[in-house]
Formats: C-alpha cells, structure tokens, sequence
C-alpha cells in the first residue's frame, strides 16, 4: 500500500487548507523547514501559556454553605448569564484567597461539581465570603441539577 502524503494525516473535516499549508513546512526528506519551526515553537508557547492558568475546584455540597439563583434582571448586561451568588465555606475561603494571590494576572479556571463554569483573569486578591459567579446559560443547564444535592452532614 503506497505511504499517505503529510498532509492527509494532518487533514481533518474542515481544515483542509490547514494541512496544505503544513505540508509547505517540510522538505522532501520530511525535515522541517526554518519557518515551520519557528510556528511549532510558537504553538509550544501557546500550549504552554494555558499550563500557567489556575483551577479552582468547588463543590456545592462542602464549599458553599448558602446558594442563590439570580436568573433575569431588567438591567442585566448580560442577559446570556444567569448570577450564581454563593457564601464560601472557610476552607474554601481559604483555597480562593491563596490561588488568588499566588496567581495574580493569570487565567484562573473555576470549576463547580466538575463542570467547568468560567475562565477570568485574576486582578486582585478574593477574599470572600460571598462570591457571585456569572454562569453562561450553556452552562448552566448541566450545572443546576448538580446543585440540589443535598448538603453535607
């Protein structure tokens, strides 16, 4: 069986051009071209810049002693979000207040029962205890069911 062309592993639905152009890095011995190493090493920057953001995991049982729905406002700015006002436990207190601190001006990804709610860039340090969360209405769909659980003993 005759050996694929580079390009047709690199092809997928819809990026067609894509692979084209990759092809257009390497020589014909499959050596990478100057410019398409400079492009790789960029993307391994890329890749590497989303390792620098934090995750914040909360579960609604342990870390929210009080949970509060705010689904529409007249002047809500952003009707496509629902306001997830919550209290922090202490010991949730606590892991917000270090990450925020820790890692100031980077991305930090909150997460609640395993789903991923928001991505923010940390400007100063959350203290809390109230935290008020905009939750895209996506989202929010798979996230309310996992909020009526009941509460830790």
């Amino acid at each position: 069986m005759p050996r694929k062309k580079h390009s047709a592993v690199l092809e997928t639905p819809g990026r067609k051009e894509f692979g084209r152009n990759l092809v257009g890095l390497f020589d014909a011995g499959g050596v990478m071209r100057g410019s398409g190493r400079l492009i790789f090493v960029a993307l391994g920057m890329m890749a590497a810049m989303q390792c620098l953001a934090a995750d914040i995991a909360f579960t609604s049982r342990s870390d929210f002693t009080a949970i509060n729905l705010e689904l529409k406002r007249i002047d809500d700015h952003n009707p496509q979000s629902i306001g997830l006002n919550v209290m922090l436990s202490a010991d949730a207190q606590r892991r917000m207040e270090q990450v925020t601190r820790q890692e100031m001006d980077q991305s930090l990804r909150l997460s609640i029962n395993g789903i991923l709610v928001s991505t923010a860039t940390i400007r100063s340090v959350i203290k809390g205890p109230s935290l008020l969360i905009s939750v895209p209405r996506a989202i929010a769909g798979n996230l309310l069911p996992t909020l009526l659980e009941s509460p830790a003993p």
